[in-house]
């Protein structure tokens, strides 16, 4: 542009000798044609600057979203075509935990009322001596019984995966609110017989009681009373399986002492 500001008085020194005829007009052409070929310079040299601006501010990636960067295939100096693979970026802002639900615990916690998804779980991470708990949503279920296990897969959305230390492929544990039974009982598994039925004891002698199996919570068993006579509190229970447990067959109860 120094240039071209020279160029430019010099043309209006010519253009002024050329009126007072001092100067022929072949002086003032030559004089337009050099203030024009630079012009052109100035403006291809202004246009190659906005390419290399553009240029330079098409070779920053910028993220969408916050997250964590891996797999990284870029190195200093290396040439990227349009269809190489930089890096693979994790949207932390949208971490899911995937854990399975058997038949019977998706089956329980359908038959309770309240939809499943959007239900808040606890997941648990186990690192090191720390077990730091994150709360999540459960966002969808999956769409086809695993073939495995029977259940079916449930993915939570964390509530506040920005924050949290979590990295994709970590193991985590899942505690899933189970739904609140009124007026029931529970005892160890091992006092269950076949899938309806526990014995008392009364008067030394097994007596059967059948039972509605509800659930488990563990190795305990969720159930009510059916049918007469029917289970009430006080009953003593036997959770020692028996092979040769029967109506009336005569029993000796032990302490735990024992």
């Amino acid at each position: 542009e120094v240039r071209l500001d020279q160029l430019q008085r010099e043309y209006r020194r010519i253009e002024a000798l050329y009126v007072d005829h001092t100067v022929s007009e072949r002086d003032r052409d030559n004089a337009e044609l050099s203030l024009k070929q630079q012009e052109a310079v100035v403006e291809q040299r202004r246009i190659d600057v906005e390419r290399a601006e553009r240029d330079l501010a098409d070779t920053r990636l910028l993220a969408p979203y916050a997250g964590v960067v891996g797999k990284v295939n870029a190195n200093l100096g290396k040439q990227l075509g349009i269809n190489d693979k930089v890096a693979e970026l994790t949207d932390t802002g949208q971490l899911e935990v995937r854990f399975s639900l058997s038949n019977a615990e998706y089956g329980r916690l359908r038959s309770s009322g309240e939809e499943l998804v959007g239900r808040t779980v606890t997941v648990t991470w186990k690192v090191g001596d720390a077990d730091p708990g994150y709360q999540a949503k459960i966002a969808r279920i999956g769409a086809e019984i695993i073939s495995t296990t029977g259940g079916v897969d449930v993915y939570a959305v964390l509530e506040d995966g920005l924050r949290a230390d979590l990295r994709p492929g970590a193991f985590v544990a899942v505690r899933v609110p189970d739904r609140e039974y009124a007026d029931v009982f529970v005892a160890p598994e091992s006092a269950l017989y076949g899938d309806d039925m526990l014995y008392v004891i009364v008067d030394s002698r097994l007596a059967d009681r059948r039972i509605e199996l509800l659930g488990h919570d563990g190795d305990q068993i969720i159930f009510r009373s059916a049918g007469e006579p029917a289970l009430a509190d006080g009953d003593r229970v036997v959770t020692t399986p028996l092979r040769e447990a029967g109506v009336g067959v005569k029993v000796i109860e032990r302490k735990a002492a024992d």
